[in-house]
């Protein structure tokens, strides 16, 4: 959507719900799923992303029409940090999610791999600074920078 972000207040609360309408702010992914858990491994030697990106998550995460959003490491690919109704690790479909995740990161992952290693190709002195991907059900947005891809899902 084109309206402007929503200002949101974070407060320190370990899952974000679904069936409540007031805004919570982004979970921290740990270290490792949970036993069966379809979810992909978090990353646990990249350190966590500075202040400004988890306010800016919090922020993303409760605006409307936004879904769900990330924080991957750019090395690997691994989640940092997830948030919103899309990514939520609990609750019913929570197995559906995981899988959703899943997906998503691998999506990110290569889609950002590929396209920069071509720009690097045509100007090595280029970078990939923004990517949209469009389908008919869904908008990824990916901001990466050298240590973090920021996705936001709509």
């Amino acid at each position: 959507t084109d309206s402007h972000p929503a200002t949101a207040t974070a407060t320190a609360h370990p899952h974000i719900s679904i069936a409540t309408p007031t805004p919570r702010p982004l979970s921290s992914s740990p270290l490792s799923p949970h036993r069966g858990s379809p979810a992909p491994p978090c990353s646990s030697s990249t350190s966590a992303p500075p202040a400004e990106i988890e306010a800016t998550l919090t922020r993303l995460s409760t605006h409307q029409g936004v879904l769900g959003c990330l924080v991957l490491s750019r090395h690997d690919g691994l989640v940092i940090r997830s948030g919103g109704q899309m990514f939520d690790p609990s609750g019913p479909g929570a197995k559906g999610r995981a899988e959703m995740l899943k997906s998503v990161t691998s999506l990110v992952k290569s889609s950002v791999e590929s396209l920069a290693a071509d720009i690097r190709g045509i100007d090595e002195t280029d970078e990939l600074g923004f990517l949209r991907i469009r389908t008919k059900k869904y908008e990824i947005m990916i901001t990466p920078n050298d240590k973090y891809l920021l996705v936001v899902l709509q």
